[in-house]
């Protein structure tokens, strides 16, 4: 069987075909989409970014992101697991807030300084 997909690892987004059987890609036109194309049948990743609530800061929520990609099965786990802590401002850009959110081995960071 084959699956027709989006690959979303570079600006291009090629429209690929990737057979479920062999995992064979076609219609990339960058290596990336050979990795793509297996890796989003086998296991879908993305990184997330997301807000979070902050006290003591110019603005309400900073934003923050996953330093790498999480399985998008706990996305919406972990975003609200992030919505119910409560950071305290100072806050720099690259601080970890979370480490190793739902123990999925992945971090969360802020990416902004408040």
């Amino acid at each position: 069987m084959k699956r027709e997909m989006i690959c979303i690892l570079c600006p291009r987004g090629c429209n690929i075909i990737v057979d479920e059987d062999t995992y064979e890609v076609t219609g990339n036109s960058c290596p990336r989409g050979a990795q793509f194309g297996p890796q989003e049948i086998i296991a879908p990743e993305r990184l997330l970014t997301t807000t979070a609530n902050i006290k003591g800061a110019r603005h309400p929520r900073i934003p923050v992101r996953s330093s790498k990609a999480i399985p998008k099965a706990w996305i919406k786990r972990c975003v609200v697991a992030i919505n119910e802590i409560q950071l305290m401002a100072p806050v720099r850009v690259g601080d970890v807030l979370i480490e190793n959110i739902l123990d999925t081995g992945v971090d969360i960071i802020a990416s902004r300084t408040l």
